[in-house]
């Protein structure tokens, strides 16, 4: 997944589109959480290879956010700047 993640833009204006690929079809859930770890808004879906979504709310407020996107196989953890 690290090679092919992609957050655009990064920084943003509180949405954002968040593309990556797996080799293989896998469960996914993408996580937009907060500094103090309060979820914002979550996805799940099952049997991705090909993963393309708009994410994020247009009223989110100025600063640091975390996208968490894990598998069976691990985390990854990308930091998303919001300045409007």
């Amino acid at each position: 997944i690290a090679n092919t993640l992609s957050i655009y833009p990064n920084p943003n204006n509180g949405q954002f589109t968040v593309s990556f690929e797996f080799a293989e079809q896998k469960d996914v859930r993408v996580v937009l959480s907060d500094v103090s770890g309060r979820e914002i808004s979550t996805i799940d879906q099952q049997n991705v290879s090909i993963f393309k979504q708009e994410m994020g709310e247009i009223d989110l407020a100025n600063g640091v956010y975390f996208l968490n996107i894990a598998t069976k196989d691990g985390v990854v953890t990308q930091k998303i700047v919001v300045q409007k």
